[in-house]
């Protein structure tokens, strides 16, 4: 009788109650000078029991944390824990990075809007500046067609994939980085465009800190080969 009444009358409306074991944050934008957030749901569930060793316990966990309605499918991969010493570990597998990562980058955090003070904010700098003489010697096109004038940039990233421990770096991101220039004056856009890029990386850790190494970050045009126009083209530039 105390099983059916804990399981079958308690049960939905604890899970009533618990939104069906889900917690839901807001997460602020880790950019310097991003004003965004994103609201995200925490939907994990433990898929075996905890064991409990010598001054020690370990938890199983599988799940997502999701924005919105982007759901991922995850694979799932078989994980271990470090045995040779006693310290605090998390274990991530690539497939549930790669969710974690796209998830970021489809809510408000992934969208980078980027001018003069808000570059300078990012790179903790004062003397930076987004227009077009300031770009010239690495983007002459854009003062060449419009002459002077102060830019705004937009970035956003799409089909991540994460990649642990190969070709001697600890992480490898996968990932589509779409770019679009606007005159900041008449908020009218100049170009968009995508590029398959690569990003390397090597991980360490201080005490609850991790420091992040750039080991190199290119475009993939060895997969995907040049292209002839961008996305979108307000200069009237001409074709490759």
């Amino acid at each position: 009788m105390g099983g059916y009444i804990f399981s079958n009358m308690l049960g939905p409306v604890l899970d009533k109650i618990f939104d069906d074991y889900k917690f839901s944050l807001r997460l602020p934008s880790p950019w310097n000078g991003q004003d965004s957030s994103g609201r995200f749901t925490f939907d994990y569930r433990n898929v075996k029991s905890p064991y409990i060793g010598d001054g020690y316990i370990e938890f199983y966990i599988f799940g997502e944390l999701v924005h919105a309605d982007h759901r991922c499918a995850l694979v799932p991969d078989e994980m271990t824990f470090i045995n040779s010493e006693k310290f605090s570990q998390f274990v991530v597998s690539e497939s549930a990075a790669t969710c974690t990562l796209n998830n970021f980058m489809a809510s408000p955090i992934g969208r980078i809007e980027l001018n003069t003070d808000k570059v300078n904010q990012l790179f903790y700098r004062d003397d930076l500046r987004l227009d077009t003489d300031f770009i010239f010697d690495y983007m002459p096109v854009f003062r060449n067609t419009i002459g002077k004038k102060s830019l705004q940039m937009v970035l956003n990233t799409e089909n991540i994939k994460v990649l642990f421990g190969q070709f001697d770096s600890d992480v490898i991101l996968e990932y589509d980085l779409i770019v679009e220039f606007f005159e900041a004056a008449s908020k009218e856009s100049l170009i968009k465009d995508k590029f398959n890029m690569i990003t390397t990386l090597d991980l360490r850790t201080e005490g609850d800190i991790v420091f992040i190494n750039l080991l190199n970050m290119k475009v993939d045009s060895e997969t995907y080969g040049e292209k002839t126009k961008p996305l979108t083209n307000g200069m009237d530039l001409s074709s490759n």
